[in-house]
């Protein structure tokens, strides 16, 4: 049985690396064969037969998800249910949007499928609340993603949630029943009059927005400055409900339940049932807790790991909680096979795992120093984990849990809960409650600030490591627990040199890796030549926030291994070029800095080190690659777009010329200065593709090899324009596009060679 239940794991799991499923009559053979070798009994056989099972029960999943899943662009009108409790934010300009998801009973449009579960954005004044009934005129897209080195896949999150389709509300829309709906519509409107509730609380706008994560997982109020506050303790998952949430909760329940079955054992010594009783009343705590949180995926995982492992418990047999580990892998790939793509999997399991290993070698210690044992373990096999998903891991990690763990779970959401059950079933006495946790709250965050201030290095701290040395580390962290002699701590060291070492220098033979990141609707270009780094332009997004800078070009470097930037250069003030340059300033020490004449020096930058991109100014790296500034010169009247910084990058005997935004007007300008200077084998389109830019003449002047449209997938503009398509194509031009390829790197090597890698191809998988 063991054999087959870890056949039917990892066949559950491998189809969601495929880059594309099986037919239908291929799967009915692949599941016909392994009923036939379920049958026999042989131990080989049954995991052969749970792995052919399970990967038709995967690909059937996957299936699925296509047939529902929306396939192009299209603009309707939807009725449907609101499905989950609505985000509120606000973007740029202070404009606030409201992000749910929406449950459509009809669709009313052509070329729109059958998509089960859409992700919209509200930009109007009308609150949307859970449940109810709304008729939406809406702009609809594919579930898309970014795809960039280093940084979160947002479309494996939109497979692994289900959501088939993502689009924005166009105006109004038509409120046609205020509530309705089964049970899992009055769940969530329960779970907004909760929060609602919290909002009203006369506390600061911190400490409610963690008090609302907490108790209901509305993260509304958690913003990016927040967030990575949190991050550089690593405590991001305390102060949002998760799996470890889920867990304490039952083990506070499990042990309140044990304290009151002894007590009952002396009115009734006879009783029979007491042995079951904690463990049930836990599952019932735990469940009610999953059921606040909205039955994410995180809980869910959580909660079914929960039940797998107290059935070990009530069968007081401890060596079968491996066999229980391995079941609960079962049942959570069996509700969704691609939670194996999410981080979160990987952990809860993996920390799961380290705990039940550490069980099986911990010396005999007291109860105290077994839990301090128990933390100390945890805190390193987190180096290696965090090395892997996060690009580093935080050095006050340890400490910052060894508090905030038991404070956390075992006070503050007790009493948020606490408040939350007075607030449903009696209606008074949960402000106090509420009250008492918002003040803990703010009094942990305040003791944050000041770690963080005192920490003479920065908390976070990068460790970029490839598969193996990760494992090998791991490894190493495995075995000091294992009380086999002090061999083991030079094994130990000698197998993690290799996730502590820098890492490996690339090819002599190359000369520079120029990538240009799919960041959207914007732009964001890297150039690295032998540990000289240059960053062109940032992305776009909420320069006070959340923006591209700090989720794709950050990301990208760390992955890099680059801890300095040479040269960073800011086309110009255009958000969508320069939303990330504060953020980018405030993270990694920049030696020079260019923006457009006339432009104010930011903060951060050191002072002499902002300079204006004047055309003619030029510089060479000692590898050989050289850069010059076409444009602009000190000309009053310009527009933002036409005073771009215009960079030409050589090497090699290659070269790329990363025009900005600037207009037709203006190429022709450049050309008749310029003229032939401005050949090159690489071209950032204009603009994005915008038909105000990439005139014919300036195409043909500069005769690229390649032409690439950064822009946003389905983006408002229509870039790149059908003309400008169609002038690249008269001209044989080839195009690259950040949208369709993902982010795409040229490796130009010093015997010429140019070696071009699109991303999305890279990574292709059924589910993208």
């Amino acid at each position: 049985m063991h054999a087959w239940i870890a056949g039917w794991v990892l066949g559950l799991a491998l189809p969601a690396g495929f880059p594309a499923l099986p037919g239908l009559l291929a799967l009915a053979g692949l599941g016909l064969a392994g009923l036939v070798l379920t049958v026999l009994r042989s131990p080989t056989c049954w995991l052969l037969g749970g792995l052919l099972l399970g990967l038709v029960w995967s690909c059937g999943y996957g299936q699925r998800l296509l047939v529902n899943r929306l396939t192009g662009a299209c603009e309707a009108a939807v009725i449907g249910t609101v499905a989950s409790l609505p985000r509120r934010s606000l973007i740029r300009e202070g404009v606030p949007r409201q992000r749910f998801e929406f449950r459509p009973e009809r669709l009313e449009g052509d070329f729109c499928g059958t998509p089960r579960r859409l992700l919209l954005s509200y930009y109007g004044a009308a609150e949307v609340r859970p449940g109810q009934r709304w008729r939406f005129p809406v702009v609809l897209l594919p579930p898309w993603g970014l795809v960039n080195r280093g940084s979160f896949n947002m479309q494996s999150w939109y497979a692994q949630s289900g959501i088939d389709a993502v689009g924005r509300v166009r105006g109004e829309g038509v409120l046609l029943e205020e509530g309705g709906g089964g049970w899992y519509s009055r769940l969530q409107r329960l779970r907004w009059r909760i929060s609602r509730e919290l909002s009203s609380l006369a506390l600061e706008p911190v400490p409610i927005a963690v008090l609302q994560a907490l108790t209901v997982a509305d993260r509304s109020g958690i913003d990016a400055p927040l967030w990575q506050r949190l991050q550089q303790f690593g405590i991001n998952h305390l102060l949002v409900i998760s799996g470890l949430h889920i867990g304490l909760v039952a083990g506070l329940a499990l042990l309140l339940g044990a304290a009151l079955g002894r007590c009952w054992l002396l009115v009734r010594p006879d009783s029979a049932c007491l042995r079951w009783l904690p463990g049930l009343g836990a599952l019932v705590v735990a469940g009610i807790y999953t059921g606040l949180a909205g039955f994410t995926l995180a809980t869910v995982r959580a909660y079914l790991m929960l039940c797998c492992l107290l059935l070990c418990l009530l069968r007081s047999r401890p060596s079968s909680a491996w066999t229980a580990l391995l079941l609960a892998a079962f049942c959570i790939l069996l509700q969704n096979p691609l939670a194996i793509l999410s981080s979160g999997t990987w952990l809860s399991f993996s920390a799961v795992a380290a705990l039940l290993w550490l069980g099986q070698w911990r010396p005999r210690l007291n109860r105290g120093y077994q839990l301090l044992l128990a933390h100390l373990f945890m805190a390193l096999v987190m180096v290696p984990l965090g090395a892997w998903w996060f690009g580093g891991f935080s050095l006050l990690s340890a400490p910052a849990n060894l508090v905030l763990v038991p404070l956390v779970g075992w006070l503050l959401v007790p009493l948020a809960l606490s408040g939350a059950g007075l607030f449903l079933l009696v209606g008074t006495g949960h402000q106090s409650l509420w009250q008492l946790a918002g003040q803990g709250i703010d009094r942990v965050l305040q003791a944050l600030d000041l770690a963080a201030m005192a920490s003479p290095v920065a908390p976070f701290q990068p460790l970029v490591a490839g598969l193996l040395p990760v494992l090998c580390a791991a490894l190493a962290v495995a075995l000091v627990v294992i009380p086999v002699g002090a061999w083991r701590w030079c094994v130990a060291v000698l197998l993690c040199l290799p996730l502590a070492l820098p890492p490996r220098n690339e090819d002599p033979q190359l000369l520079m890796n120029l990538a240009v990141l799919d960041v959207g609707q914007g732009t964001a270009v890297v150039l690295r030549s032998a540990g000289h780094t240059l960053v062109y332009d940032t992305g776009g997004g909420d320069p006070a926030g959340l923006n591209l800078a700090a989720s794709v070009l950050l990301p990208y470097l760390r992955q890099a291994g680059v801890k300095t930037i040479n040269t960073l250069v800011i086309s110009h003030p255009d958000t969508d070029h320069s939303a990330g340059m504060q953020t980018v300033l405030d993270t990694l020490p920049v030696a020079r800095l260019f923006v457009t004449p006339g432009q104010d020096s930011p903060a951060g930058a050191l002072p002499g080190r902002t300079l204006p991109c004047l055309a003619g100014t030029a510089w060479r790296w000692p590898s050989g690659v050289s850069f010059q500034f076409l444009a602009p010169v000190r000309e009053p009247g310009l527009s933002s777009n036409d005073s771009s910084c215009v960079l030409r990058v050589e090497g090699g005997g290659w070269s790329a010329l990363l025009p900005g935004d600037i207009s037709a007007e203006r190429e022709r300008q450049l050309l008749r200065y310029w003229q032939g200077a401005v050949a090159s084998k690489l071209l950032l389109a204009a603009h994005h593709g915008s038909n105000s830019s990439s005139g014919t003449a300036w195409l043909k002047h500069i005769d690229p090899g390649e032409t690439v449209f950064t822009r946003g997938f389905g983006n408002r503009f229509g870039h790149p324009h059908p003309a400008v398509v169609q002038r690249v194509r008269d001209l044989a031009i080839d195009t690259g596009d950040t949208a369709l390829e993902g982010a795409v790197e040229y490796r130009v090597y010093r015997d010429g060679r140019v070696q071009r890698e699109a991303l999305r191809e890279q990574r292709r998988r059924y589910w993208m």
